[in-house]
C-alpha cells in the first residue's frame, strides 16, 4: 500500500512540477511575426509576447517593495514615480498627486510618471520574477521597439488607424472605444486663421453619457484588439525602447490617439505608462 502511495505521489510531481515551469505567463499574449510601416519605412517584426495590459500601480509597487526590502536606495531613487507631475496647468489635481499611485483604490490603474530608466529596471526585476515561476527558458522582459509596439497595436492589419481596426471612435451604439479627451462644440471656436480648442472652457461634458473617465481608466477597460491587448489607443501613451510613447492618452483628442500617434517621453508624465514584452522562445516538449 505504501509503495502504491509513493508511486501516486511521484506521478503527481512529474505531472505538475515540470510543466509549471514550461509555460508562458498568463498575463502575456502571443504576437505573431508580421510587418509594419512607420515614416515610410517597412519593417519586419519577429514574433514576441506582450503584456495584455498596461503595468498597474499595484504591480509597480511590488517592484518598489522589492527594492526597499533589498535596501537599494540608489535604484529606488531612479524607479519611484514623480507624482508631482500630476500638477497640470489649469487642473486642481492634489488628490491625484497624493493618492493616485499609493492608494489601493487605484491599484488597477496604469502606473504613470515613471522614467524610461525606471521602466527598464521594472523589466529587469520582472524577468527574474517570471523565471523563478515559469523557468529559465524565458527571454528577458523589456520595453518594445516602436515597430514592435505599432505592429502589436495594429492587430495584424497594417491599414488600421486605431487598435480596434477602423478609423472611427464610437461603436454603433454611440459608445466611445477608448479613453481620450472628447471635444464637443462648447470647446471649439473659430479664429481669423483656424479652428481653436478652448482648453479653459467651463463646459464639462456628461461623463456618463460619453462613457469616458475624466483621467485614466483601469488597465482592463474597453474591448481588447484582435491580439487580446487592452488600451492600445488612449488611456496612457506607452513607452518604447526608442524613448517615445505611442498610442495617445487620456488627455489627447481622438485624432491624437491613433496607433502611430507619439510624443516624447524624456521626462516623467501623467500621460505616459508602459507595458513590457518578451522575445519569443519556442518551448521544448
Amino acid at each position: 500500500m505504501k509503495k502504491i502511495m509513493f508511486v501516486l505521489v511521484g506521478l503527481i510531481l512529474i505531472s505538475f512540477g515540470p510543466t509549471a515551469k514550461n509555460k508562458t505567463p498568463k498575463s502575456f499574449v502571443f504576437i505573431p511575426s508580421c510587418s509594419t510601416t512607420i515614416s515610410n519605412k517597412d519593417v519586419s517584426v519577429q514574433a514576441f509576447y506582450m503584456a495584455e495590459k498596461e503595468v498597474s500601480n499595484f504591480e509597480y509597487r511590488q517592484f518598489l517593495n522589492h527594492l526597499k526590502k533589498e535596501k537599494n536606495d540608489s535604484l529606488l531613487a531612479i524607479a519611484i514615480p514623480d507624482t508631482t507631475k500630476w500638477e497640470l496647468p489649469g487642473m486642481q489635481n492634489s488628490p491625484m498627486v497624493n493618492l493616485y499611485f499609493w492608494h489601493p483604490a487605484y491599484d488597477n490603474y496604469p502606473v504613470v510618471n515613471v522614467t524610461k530608466a525606471g521602466a527598464d529596471l521594472y523589466c529587469q526585476w520582472l524577468t527574474k520574477e517570471l523565471r523563478t515561476k515559469y523557468g529559465e527558458h524565458l527571454n528577458d522582459v523589456r520595453l518594445p521597439t516602436k515597430y514592435e509596439w505599432v505592429a502589436a497595436a495594429q492587430g495584424g492589419d497594417k491599414t488600421a488607424t486605431y487598435a480596434w481596426g477602423g478609423a472611427y471612435l464610437q461603436n454603433t451604439k454611440g459608445c466611445y472605444l477608448a479613453n481620450f479627451k472628447v471635444i464637443g462644440e462648447h470647446n471649439i471656436r473659430s479664429t481669423n486663421k483656424e479652428i481653436e480648442i478652448v482648453s479653459d472652457s467651463t463646459f464639462i461634458p456628461d461623463l456618463d453619457l460619453i462613457n469616458n473617465p475624466y483621467f485614466t481608466a483601469t488597465t482592463e477597460s474597453y474591448t481588447p484588439n484582435t491580439f487580446g491587448l487592452y488600451n492600445m489607443c488612449g488611456n496612457v501613451a506607452e513607452l518604447t525602447a526608442d524613448g517615445e510613447a505611442y498610442g495617445g492618452h487620456w488627455n489627447a483628442t481622438g485624432y491624437d490617439i491613433r496607433i502611430k500617434s507619439h510624443i516624447k517621453a524624456d521626462t516623467p508624465s501623467p500621460y505616459v505608462g508602459f507595458r513590457p514584452i518578451m522575445s519569443y522562445t519556442a518551448l521544448k516538449k
